[in-house]
């Protein structure tokens, strides 16, 4: 059988040993509980914020997420506080809440004011404006006057329209020599001489170059695909920048067409498997494994050498600051609804429990689960319900060339495969994010050579299953359904009646229907679910409840 259907059951070979190692690291760098806690989030809104309340997390632990660095380099930090909006009107920061970021006020530890998600990395050599975990999952919801802050929900962000600005407005620096002047002086000040202008204009190119590159690696070009708000392909970036960017082999690239809604992460560290597509273990350091994966596609980098090295590859990646977020987020518990929204009515709980247990038990499981068991388990269940299966058939078919690793030895087992001509994008993937950990820790673990097993063969019927799971705090997760075609619960339950095109972007709150407004208006993306990747169709249960029955079902849905 060929080396690229090498599956690690447990997600890599080397990695068992992590276990013992990462409640020392997590125990070392959480959150101070004696550390000062500020009387609210330094979240800017619109009008009174809400932050709610039971789910776990301190204002303190809350912050220290929003900020935490993962070593994703987008954009020099100093050159972030002077970069203008393409069109040179206001600061580029300003910008960033047309794109659905949540914006923050400055503080000591933020003095330019970024959004949630958006951290100062410190490398070596200088420090970089990075994302973070909390760009994508952490949403807010505004109603009644008030927003309420949804600590690792679904975030509203458009990365793409973000990105294709942010490469316009280095292009006009780039070009326009009066930009380009101005900008100099602010960043160079009293270093403003003719030597470091040069050195300054190369690197403006340089950045320019590598924002270009990645966008044409993994945006689509036709306006008509724009990935929109709330929807990113993740997948399709992860394994372009794996199988093009790090081993230097245009000829891979494929089309990042697949765009999925960002997941909410409450319970993430306590399921069995993880993504959509259920494809990331979480035990034997899969955790771990799959967050390296996020950020190697934002803006990490990795180092991969000619000649195959021995402990591993060098990175970015911040291993110890992964750790301490999936600890913090262990501690995460879904969000109750809002008593604001409505008051919850007994009978039509109690009504929509029975009418749950017959229809959506079976996959979302209720019995047995509680949100505030923090040693609560989670068994993952997969399923071809019928909906899009874009996203998982490009995950599970990628195959791509191996370039320099032809010949090196798979996931740095000494006595397993060699890498051939050509490999799946999943093993490369796995090789290269245990090559980081390995690299992070300067040394490589222990060897378990008894945990790898070959992937099973992928049945056709394998290509369109997504993984289910219990449905607490769904009630604040809008759109729904993997790839964000369903606007709201009530659509979900009435199949003939989901909308084909509809408008995302909006935080504003329908309580009836629980979802967002999705009416057409100025700075909102269009969804068109007749578009590749966008099909509504699917997952077609409960759809035979009269209206009373719907109502009920979506009360106990509420109350989860």
């Amino acid at each position: 059988m060929r080396e690229s259907h090498l599956w690690l059951t447990n997600t890599a070979c080397l990695l068992l040993v992590l276990g013992s190692c990462l409640g020392c690291n997590q125990a070392k760098k959480l959150p101070s509980a004696s550390a000062p806690k500020p009387s609210q989030r330094t979240v800017k809104v619109d009008g009174p914020l809400l932050v709610l309340s039971e789910q776990g997390w301190s204002d303190s632990e809350a912050e220290w997420f929003y900020s935490v660095t993962q070593g994703s380099q987008l954009i020099p930090y100093d050159w972030f506080a002077f970069l203008k909006t393409p069109d040179g009107r206001r600061p580029f920061i300003a910008s960033l809440a047309d794109f659905g970021y949540i914006p923050r006020n400055k503080s000591d530890v933020n003095p330019l004011g970024l959004p949630i998600g958006f951290a100062k990395d410190v490398a070596e050599k200088r420090s970089w404006v990075g994302l973070t975990c909390a760009a994508c999952h952490t949403s807010l919801i505004e109603y009644g006057g008030k927003s309420y802050l949804i600590d690792g929900g679904p975030g509203m962000g458009d990365l793409q329209g973000l990105l294709k600005s942010l490469e316009e407005a280095l292009a006009k620096i780039n070009s326009d020599q009066t930009r380009f002047d101005d900008f100099a002086k602010s960043i160079l000040a009293e270093n403003d001489t003719p030597d470091e202008r040069t050195k300054l204009q190369e690197a403006v190119e340089q950045m320019l170059g590598d924002r270009k590159a990645y966008n044409d690696r993994n945006l689509p070009n036709h306006a008509d695909d724009a990935f929109g708000f709330g929807r990113v392909d993740a997948f399709g970036a992860i394994l372009n920048e794996v199988t093009v960017r790090f081993l230097e082999l245009p000829s891979n690239q494929r089309p990042a067409n697949a765009p999925v809604s960002y997941p909410f992460l409450w319970d993430t560290p306590h399921h069995d498997k993880v993504q959509w597509n259920g494809s990331a273990p979480n035990s034997y350091g899969g955790s771990l494994a799959r967050n390296v994966g996020e950020v190697l596609g934002v803006f990490g980098t990795i180092e991969i050498p000619a000649i195959f090295p021995l402990v591993g590859y060098s990175s970015t990646i911040q291993i110890d600051n992964l750790l301490v977020i999936e600890a913090t987020v262990k501690a995460l518990k879904s969000p109750l609804w809002p008593i604001a929204f409505s008051e919850l009515n007994p009978a039509a709980v109690e009504s929509g429990r029975k009418i749950y247990q017959i229809n959506c038990a079976e996959c979302h499981v209720l019995d047995g689960f509680d949100r505030d068991d923090r040693n609560r388990r989670i068994e993952a269940k997969m399923s071809a319900s019928g909906t899009d299966p874009l996203m998982a058939s490009n995950f599970r078919t990628r195959e791509a060339e191996t370039g320099r690793l032809e010949g090196s030895r798979v996931n740095f087992n000494p006595i397993g495969p060699e890498f051939g001509q050509n490999s799946s994008g999943e093993t490369l993937l796995i090789h290269e994010v245990v090559g980081t950990i390995i690299g992070g820790w300067k040394s490589p673990p222990t060897d378990r050579i008894d945990e790898i097993k070959l992937r099973e063969p992928i049945l056709k019927d394998a290509l369109n299953k997504y993984k289910a799971r219990p449905l607490n705090g769904i009630w604040s997760t809008s759109p729904y359904l993997h790839n964000g075609s369903v606007p709201t619960l009530r659509a979900l339950l009435k199949p003939k009646d989901r909308p084909s095109v509809f408008w995302v972007g909006s935080r504003k709150f329908n309580p009836m229907d629980v979802g967002f407004e999705t009416t057409v208006a100025p700075g909102r993306s269009k969804f068109d679910t007749s578009r590749p990747g966008n099909s509504n169709a699917g997952h077609e249960y409960g759809n035979a409840l009269d209206e009373k029955q719907t109502n009920d079902l979506l009360e106990f849905l509420k109350s989860l």
